[in-house]
């Protein structure tokens, strides 16, 4: 008994760590695709923001361009500056001032008010001069920062160089036309603060074209965005880059804690089931043992007898059938009384079932009468050697003190298919057998 619950305890053990061991793909696997799929969409939330980002910074430069379209129009005079910066200005936050540098010297600004130290030689001065130079000599507009702007405050710095033509057919640098953006104001025209908001932690950052080192141009928090999205803006001589990561990382513990508990209970409560399952089928089996198996002496009862001989029959498998009862019983119960004669059938039962092979199969149809199954085709000589044996082993003395009982069997025999083609005719044959072995004896 200790070991069938052992056996039980271990396979239902081994259903719990196999569900566990499935559970921890699973959330695994969860946590992959999670992470993939929350990955893709930061990427779309990445790009949407870089588009209108790029939107804001690319329609304030071409403020410059419209600057330098009127100088070339004006043969580089610029009488109304002024006027002309206040409608390009149209108090927008972002724009810090709006400046004209002929020869690369600020000479006008707008507003003044606040900017009283942008008047610069852009081409004197150590921190603007590399970028200037660069401008002039590509020819590209340029966009320089962040830095800390003379006038205060952090910025980023657009250069448009302007040219014109002269009489003669030659190109000839004329200066600058120039746009100074608020940090952070040209991110907040962006909306940058919309990927807050959306539960992002976000860095821009660039990695500076001289030193290589890593200048950050505006981030949500201050520490290391860790394992973020990446995606470049591109702007005028230069690659920003956005890194972007949800707050509470890419898959929350909160998410697969919640699925790896949910696996756990459902590994329990399979676990649970299966034990259930095997308590259900142990009692079937006992069940099936109960209604197949004759009380007194273990052996198959007559349900059992019938069942057997039909699926043989049915299968048209060949087999023997030999029956036997035991002779003079009725004495025993009578003169000993019926105790006697149930330990005396429990002794003939276990002296039969040492007699057959272990594929045969042993019957108590009742009373004192036995059948045996011989599941096989066998010979008449088998069949008459198997009587014997069976005649012999329960003709044994049985002692029960004080008394010694010598027992006697009769025994008939048929088989199928070759003395009968039907299991009642067989059943019928090998009993008449019986009788007429019992009646030699009498």
């Amino acid at each position: 008994m200790d070991t069938l619950i052992n056996k039980r305890v271990t396979a239902v053990l081994i259903v719990w760590l196999i569900c566990v061991a499935v559970s921890v793909l699973y959330v695994m696997n969860y946590v992959v695709n999670r992470k993939q799929t929350r990955k893709e969409h930061a990427g779309y939330v990445a790009s949407e923001e870089i588009n209108k980002l790029q939107y804001a910074i690319d329609s304030r430069i071409l403020k410059t361009e419209i600057l330098r379209l009127i100088l070339i129009e004006q043969k580089g005079t610029m009488n109304d500056f002024n006027s002309i910066a206040k409608k390009i200005y149209a108090d927008d936050p972002s724009i810090r001032s709006i400046q004209l540098a002929p020869n690369g010297v600020v000479t006008m600004v707008y507003p003044l008010q606040g900017n009283e130290n942008a008047f610069v030689d852009l081409f004197h001065d150590e921190k603007r001069r590399a970028e200037a130079e660069y401008a002039r000599d590509s020819g590209k507009t340029t966009l320089a920062g962040p830095l800390e702007l003379y006038q205060g405050g952090l910025g980023i710095i657009a250069r448009t160089p302007v040219f014109l033509n002269d009489s003669d057919g030659s190109r000839r640098f004329w200066g600058f036309s120039i746009i100074i953006l608020n940090l952070p104001q040209i991110f907040d025209q962006a909306g940058i603060d919309y990927l807050s908001n959306r539960g992002y932690d976000y860095r821009i950052w660039r990695r500076h074209s001289d030193t290589g080192e890593i200048q950050i141009i505006d981030q949500s928090i201050e520490v290391e965005i860790k394992d973020p999205v990446e995606q470049d803006i591109i702007v005028p001589n230069g690659t920003w880059t956005l890194s972007l990561a949800p707050k509470k990382g890419w898959v929350p513990v909160d998410y697969w804690l919640s699925q790896a508990v949910l696996c756990f209970i459902i590994c329990c409560f399979s676990a649970v089931i299966f034990y259930g399952f095997l308590i259900v089928e142990k009692q079937k089996r006992e069940l099936f043992v109960l209604a197949n198996t004759d009380p007194l002496t273990g052996l198959h009862n007559e349900r059992c007898f019938v069942a057997a001989i039909n699926k043989l029959t049915d299968s048209s498998h060949p087999f023997g059938l030999l029956y036997l009862d035991i002779d003079k019983f009725k004495l025993v119960n009578d003169n000993f009384g019926h105790d006697m004669g149930d330990r005396l059938l429990i002794e003939i039962a276990a002296r039969m079932r040492g007699q057959i092979g272990k594929n045969d199969m042993a019957f108590r149809i009742g009373g004192d009468e036995f059948a045996i199954l011989i599941r096989e085709r066998k010979e008449k000589a088998y069949y008459e050697s198997l009587k014997k044996s069976i005649s012999e082993a329960i003709s044994e003395p049985f002692i029960m003190e004080p008394s010694i009982l010598y027992p006697k069997a009769s025994c008939g025999y048929a088989r199928y298919p070759e003395d009968q083609s039907d299991g009642e005719a067989l059943i019928k044959q090998a009993d008449q057998e019986m009788y007429k072995a019992k009646n030699q004896i009498s």
